[in-house]
């Protein structure tokens, strides 16, 4: 599954049910879903014992192609392009919806806080 990546989150916690320890990624990300008008969102857990090398590099604006096994989990990902400085771009163009509809609005990133002297 080709998509953008929107936003990233570190897990790291232990399972109540196996009281196991639970770490990896997990990546909120828009793709194209031929059920959807427009875009879907989609979160998707990348644990850390898959041993995927570079996945605490994706950033927002990243697009990747997701391999899903045959039981419907993460076996792989492939960064095809990193993220730039224009990640917030990227992500605006991944939430346009389709004319005659309201734009999709994501704020502007936040102005640098001024140096004290």
């Amino acid at each position: 599954m080709k998509a953008t990546v929107l936003g990233t989150q570190l897990v790291d916690y232990v399972s109540k049910k196996s009281n196991q320890p639970v770490k990896g990624y997990t990546l909120f990300v828009s793709h194209k879903d031929s059920q959807v008008d427009g875009y879907a969102v989609s979160n998707v857990f990348i644990s850390d014992n898959l041993g995927i090398p570079g996945v605490v590099d994706i950033r927002p604006g990243s697009r990747v192609d997701i391999e899903y096994n045959n039981r419907g989990y993460v076996c792989g990902i492939e960064v095809l392009t990193p993220s730039t400085p224009d990640s917030a771009e990227a992500i605006r163009s991944a939430l346009e919806v389709n004319p005659g509809r309201a734009p999709a609005s994501v704020p502007s990133a936040p102005a640098p806080a001024p140096s004290k002297k």
